[in-house]
């Protein structure tokens, strides 16, 4: 972000585009565990469907 701060850019608002940055980064990752573990849940259901799993 050094950077942005040579522009001319406040340093409050570097901080704001930061949190920004962490929160959208945050969330990702959240998405990603819950498709994984629906992604876990429709393989089990798949499985008890076949009769792998008793």
């Amino acid at each position: 972000m050094s950077a942005t701060a040579e522009r001319g850019f406040p340093a409050s608002r570097i901080a704001e585009l930061e949190k920004k940055v962490a929160d959208t980064a945050r969330g990702r990752d959240e998405m990603i565990s819950l498709a994984n573990m629906w992604a876990n849940v429709v393989g089990a259901l798949r499985q008890v469907e076949s009769g792998e799993v008793s």
